[in-house]
């Protein structure tokens, strides 16, 4: 909006999300410790679920930033709206 005219100033951090990584029961944990072993974790797994909401969007947006989006979005699903990620 800020950019469109229609407000003025800083921009102000109001509200965090935080996003979650989950594993089958016996799977090793994945290194999420660094944006480069996230990206290796990612690539090494079977299959990536998030969901449809806005944590959803930011991970669609993030596997772009991290370049990899067109070597995964085979492997990724995005479930429905209200579907427990966990479930799928």
């Amino acid at each position: 909006m800020t950019k469109q005219g229609k407000i003025a100033g800083a921009p102000v951090v109001f509200a965090k999300s935080g996003v979650g990584v989950a594993v089958r029961a016996g799977a090793p944990e994945p290194d999420i410790s660094s944006a480069d072993a996230l990206k290796t974790s990612l690539l090494q797994a079977k299959t990536i679920t998030y969901s449809a909401g806005a944590s959803g969007v930011y991970i669609a947006s993030m596997l772009q930033k991290l370049g990899i989006y067109d070597q995964v979005k085979a492997k990724a699903v995005a479930v429905k709206p209200s579907e427990p990620v966990g479930e799928v």
